[in-house]
């Protein structure tokens, strides 16, 4: 429903584009965090369990190189899908806005009606506006309840693992304090993935709408 609004309101070819766009990015948030960066996720887990075994942190640095490789791949997702955006928003929304323009002074020319038929189209052309970015809002909405809940979850639990390991220190093994943190920096990790992921679906929902309002101004 979002695209077909968006072409309605703004023009065919910005909707083509970032139509495009979403599907790249579901694709790429599918292949890169889904199947590796999760398992990478699932490899620092399983390294830092080890080094519970010895006393010595035999994987500790390639635990921490891994953390790195995946904030900094999130992140490089980050800016590039947001530069992306922002590239297409210069180009797309303006070209489909001068054909848009073109239409308006047409309709103005006919005569005897022409006045009120261009303010007709463009009450309708607005109102296509208000559409679509009522349905982006409630996408943005709809997307962030869903994952919102499973989301807090891991931050709790990723909480009360903290907790765990802040008390059991004085009293317990080292290494039984050492695999509860394990355990806590890799749903740290697990949280970082899905809140990027979340931010940059919400932030390219609210470019598009935000560009696509450009027929507002012709």
């Amino acid at each position: 429903m979002f695209f077909p609004a968006v072409a309605y309101s703004c023009g065919a070819s910005s909707a083509a584009a970032y139509y495009e766009i979403i599907l790249f990015l579901m694709y790429i948030v599918n292949v890169l965090v889904k199947n590796v960066l999760m398992r990478c996720n699932y490899v620092y887990m399983i390294l830092g369990m080890f080094d519970t075994f010895s006393e010595k942190d035999k994987f500790n640095k390639m635990c921490q190189l891994i953390t790195k490789i995946i904030k900094l791949s999130v992140k490089g997702m980050l800016m590039f899908f947001l530069g992306l955006n922002g590239i297409k928003s210069l180009i797309l929304p303006l070209s489909d806005s001068l054909k848009m323009s073109v239409l308006f002074k047409a309709v103005s020319m006919i005569p005897g009606i022409g006045n009120s038929a261009q303010t007709v189209s463009k009450t309708i052309a607005g109102s296509a506006v208000l559409v679509k970015n009522s349905i982006g809002v409630a996408a943005v909405i709809v997307m962030a309840v869903i994952i919102g809940i499973p989301l807090l979850k891991l931050v709790v639990m990723a909480l009360l693992y903290q907790i765990l390991g802040a008390v059991l220190e004085p009293v317990a093994d080292s290494r039984i304090v050492k695999a509860v943190l394990v355990l806590s920096g890799s749903l740290e990790n697990m949280i970082y993935m899905i809140a990027v992921t979340v931010v940059l679906m919400c932030l390219t929902m609210a470019i598009i709408c935000f560009a696509t309002n450009i027929n507002l101004y012709v």
